[in-house]
């Protein structure tokens, strides 16, 4: 990689009725410090208002918005196509009902700056480091990456885009993927929330469906099992151990009802 890499940013955003969301989520886009390239929102088919509002936000901007409409086909195949249509070097992911801070590009961009061997950047609170260098056994044991705080080198994601015949945990697969093969890393600084302030799992949408999610990340292992990039002994371990995680999720979401 180039040391003085000019980084744009494409930002792309799957969209499903998210009308009560997605203004927010836009606008903590366009807020940025640091200027992103072009904002993709693949709509997957919304019945609201969602693209509606989008079109209103766009009157006034002078940020590139791109409106992308599709029949209903899943968040992955709304990301692979905002990846194959954008224009930037860098990918930065966002879910229309969450919203980022409003220098977290900014302080991504510092960070791959002073550190040019990384090609995937998250964040969140996981270290008392500033920035955590991730392993390929440390993600096998945990998933340091939400994908609303994430970014990613385009030409790496466009080599490893996301399984569309896997609704749950599939963005997990694609981080397991580049950190077998790449360097990866998380910053010690939350970047991205939920518009709604929810819990990261078991309240609304397809994080209420714990048991389908754990699922998918079962079967996150059983590919890399299978694909000869973890052992046996490995596989068997971290799925035991993502079990035991699953009964803790379980029993945090009974005791806060």
């Amino acid at each position: 990689m180039n040391h003085s890499e000019n980084y744009k940013i494409s930002v792309i955003i799957p969209c499903y009725n998210a009308e009560t969301t997605i203004e927010k989520c836009i606008s903590s886009v366009l807020e940025q410090t640091h200027k992103v390239e072009e904002i993709i929102l693949v709509d997957d088919g919304s019945s609201d208002n969602s693209v509606q509002r989008v079109r209103v936000l766009m009157r006034n901007c002078s940020t590139k918005i791109t409106i992308i409409e599709q029949v209903n086909s899943g968040p992955s195949v709304a990301r692979n196509k905002g990846v194959l249509e954008s224009c930037g070097n860098w990918i930065a992911f966002l879910d229309s009902d969450d919203y980022w801070v409003s220098n977290k590009i900014e302080i991504q961009i510092s960070a791959l700056k002073n550190n040019f061997d990384i090609v995937l950047l998250g964040g969140g609170n996981f270290s008392n480091k500033r920035l955590k260098h991730i392993s390929f056994d440390d993600l096998i044991k945990r998933n340091y990456f939400q994908t609303s705080a994430s970014i990613v080198k385009r030409e790496v994601i466009f080599n490893n885009l996301f399984n569309t015949k896997q609704k749950y945990s599939e963005d997990y697969r694609v981080w397991l993927e580049i950190a077998y093969k790449y360097k990866v890393a998380v910053l010690n600084q939350s970047l991205a929330f939920p518009v709604s302030g929810k819990m990261a799992f078991g309240v609304s949408g397809l994080s209420s469906r714990l048991w389908l999610m754990q699922k998918g990340e079962m079967s996150n292992y059983t590919f890399l099992y299978k694909r000869n990039k973890i052992s046996l002994y490995r596989y068997f371990n971290a799925t035991m151990f993502s079990f035991f995680k699953y009964l803790r999720r379980r029993l945090i979401v009974v005791l806060n009802k």
